[in-house]
């Protein structure tokens, strides 16, 4: 009786001091009965394994970063940024100012080559080449004054009285015009290089307003620049096809037949102002040569004016300078590409065993002679 008291006596002390050593961070041999610490795996005086011990799992380290890998990250999320903005500036400003909406997606469709092909939905990349097309189109429309009317809209009708005589009649709407005294015609080229001019002044204006830099003639995130290579720079610059300086894109050049007008004086005979006068007759005796028919010539219908033969009515002609392309001549140095390869280290990336200072390792730089455009600009 007296031995099972003493040995319950014995397991609660031991359980309490288990449970001492526990909330103090301590752990009890079970060889020597020697107290240790929380985590210890072995006994530090028997060397015997401490109950309770647990290895822990190694921790899995990150994988390396890639460099290139992380740089081509940030040039994608900036192109990506820089691509939308510019794609909602254009759809805002198609109506209100077509020349400035241009030249937004211009520059959409310059830094969109930094992209892979499959970045964007097919819907979208038509989107802004479509854009692009249309409102280049968009801003050779015009109009001109309608001969018929002299832009009044209306005309006064001719009436042959009984005497033989011609006399005014009532007004009446164009017949040519349909009475807006205007008509659609391709605009000019001086009024379609001065729209692009102003264009790309308030377009730069406000690309600059929010705080874009230039390479070439694209404007880009301020950040962008120092993490693109050569080659990619040249791809963005490049991207934008450079207008011939004479007839900025235009492709055409003012007709020196008509003057811009695409029309000139009918060159039916006997036509004067788009009317026809012929003597009467009864039998072989003429009448006396006031007293005559007067009708509208068919070939000008009473205007006066037909289309001019060497422009055929579009007041313009290709442009000599670029033979009607609208652009720059190619630079033949680097084939319209803008890269070429460094002449310091000649292609080895290293000037006395260290990296290249102008090509950094690439092999290649911005082209000298058309610096990364690809054009001569004459």
């Amino acid at each position: 009786m007296k031995n099972n008291i003493l040995r319950h006596l014995l397991l609660c002390c031991a359980a309490v001091s288990a449970a001492v050593a526990f909330a103090q961070g301590l752990v009890i041999c079970p060889s020597c009965g020697r107290e240790g610490k929380t985590g210890d795996a072995v006994c530090s005086h028997c060397q015997a394994k401490m109950p309770g011990f647990r290895a822990e799992k190694p921790k899995a380290e990150p994988p390396p970063v890639d460099p290139k890998a992380e740089r081509q990250g940030r040039v994608s999320a900036l192109a990506d940024q820089t691509v939308r903005e510019n794609l909602k500036q254009m759809r805002e400003l198609t109506d209100r100012q077509p020349a400035v909406a241009f030249y937004y997606a211009v520059n959409a469709l310059a830094v969109r080559r930094l992209l892979p092909a499959d970045f964007y939905p097919e819907q979208v990349s038509n989107e802004i080449l479509n854009g692009h097309r249309q409102l280049l189109a968009k801003l050779n429309q015009g109009w001109k004054n309608c001969r018929t009317c002299e832009g009044h809209g209306k005309i006064r009708m001719r009436v042959e009285g009984r005497d033989g005589k011609v006399n005014e009649g009532p007004l009446k709407p164009c017949p040519k015009c349909g009475g807006k005294g205007k008509l659609r015609s391709t605009a000019s080229v001086e009024q379609v290089v001065v729209a692009l001019n102003q264009g790309s002044q308030e377009f730069t204006r406000q690309q600059m307003a929010a705080g874009a830099v230039r390479l070439g003639r694209i404007f880009v995130p301020a950040d962008l620049p120092d993490l693109l290579t050569s080659r990619q720079k040249a791809l963005v610059m490049t991207g934008a096809a450079h207008p011939c300086q004479s007839c900025q894109l235009t492709g055409r050049q003012t007709c020196s037949a008509c003057k811009g007008t695409g029309e000139t004086k009918c060159t039916q005979p006997d036509c004067v102002n788009g009317v026809i006068q012929e003597k009467k007759a009864r039998g072989n005796r003429k009448i006396t040569i006031d007293d005559k028919i007067i009708h509208e010539c068919d070939k000008c219908v009473g205007t006066g004016f037909v289309n001019c033969l060497a422009c055929r009515g579009t007041g313009g002609i290709p442009c000599r300078r670029c033979n009607g392309t609208g652009l720059s001549p190619e630079c033949r140095r680097c084939a319209g590409t803008g890269i070429a390869a460094c002449t310091k280290c000649r292609g080895t990336g290293e000037v006395r065993g260290t990296p290249c200072p102008d090509c950094k390792g690439e092999l290649e730089t911005l082209c000298p002679t058309c610096r990364g455009e690809g054009a001569i600009v004459r």
